[in-house]
């Protein structure tokens, strides 16, 4: 059987298209990464309802959870990283420099990945869960800005954002 190059060509493209979706599928996050990274984008937003209700003001560090409870989802484990075994209620911490601040005038991470999950997390850079839940890094959370979400780099990696309190 002979084939043509028209046929040729179209067999290329076809592996070519097929090399694609492989590779562009195994360089994609697994799924529980993802759900880490949904659940961070959600609670910014619920961050920046609270605050809109309070003057502009970030919720007290010791009861950011359960401030933003009427603003948040309420989906069953959406306050956990599902990579994240522990009992506890929450696997996010807040930055406790921010506590109280007014929204406007803050720069630095907001929400991250905590190794220390509790009822109402809170602290610093001490607390990043370490080693990393997700092969990419940890969550966090810049500001109230929703689309700032990212990953915590690994050792190695670009430089990690700053837990300091920054005015504008």
């Amino acid at each position: 059987m002979r084939v043509g190059v028209w046929q040729l060509a179209l067999m290329a493209a076809g592996a070519g298209y097929v090399a694609f979706l492989v590779v562009s599928w195994m360089s994609r996050p697994p799924a529980q990464a993802w759900t880490c990274l949904q659940n961070v984008y959600h609670l910014s937003w619920a961050f920046a309802m609270y605050a809109d209700e309070h003057d502009g003001l970030y919720p007290p560090a010791d009861r950011w959870v359960d401030c933003l409870s009427p603003h948040h989802s309420g989906r069953p484990g959406s306050l956990k990283c599902p990579q994240d075994r522990s009992p506890a209620r929450c696997s996010y911490g807040m930055n406790e420099l921010l506590g109280g601040m007014r929204l406007a005038e803050t720069q630095s991470i907001l929400v991250y990945e905590t190794a220390h999950p509790g009822d109402n997390p809170h602290g610093g850079p001490e607390d990043v869960a370490h080693p990393p839940r997700h092969a990419a890094g940890n969550v966090y959370a810049s500001r109230h800005v929703p689309s700032a979400f990212q990953w915590l780099p690994q050792e190695g990696g670009p430089p990690t954002p700053s837990f300091e309190v920054e005015r504008k």
